[in-house]
């Protein structure tokens, strides 16, 4: 559960699965255009963007908390958040999960799953 008021453009907070600075998911409550949004992020490569890629969005209603959940079946990830306990929405399904192995990442300890947060300055 992440309970998380962004205070300005770019403050986060929510949960990582992290191989690298090169190559992460983060599922997280994020503020852009002065409001709160969940969004999923990745980076998968030195070609992409430091702060990474927008993969999915969408707006949060409520100040409140958010669960957020992260599932890892076999080469994908599933991304979801409940803004009520238990009612469950998917923000994106079938990611690849490939991006975070070491074989296509490199290194050798896979990938680690984590809360995370930072702020803009």
């Amino acid at each position: 559960t992440v309970d998380f008021k962004p205070q300005a453009d770019g403050d986060r907070a929510g949960l990582t699965a992290l191989q690298s600075d090169e190559f992460y998911y983060f599922l997280g409550v994020v503020r852009s255009g002065g409001k709160p949004v969940l969004r999923l992020e990745r980076r998968a490569g030195a070609s992409d963007p430091v702060d990474g890629v927008v993969v999915a969005e969408t707006p949060l209603a409520g100040a409140g908390p958010v669960d957020l959940k992260i599932t890892a079946r076999a080469g994908e990830y599933h991304f979801a958040y409940a803004v009520k306990p238990g009612d469950w929405k998917v923000l994106k399904a079938g990611a690849d999960g490939t991006m975070l192995s070491t074989r296509k990442a490199g290194g050798f300890v896979g990938a680690m799953f984590g809360v995370y947060a930072n702020g803009a300055k």
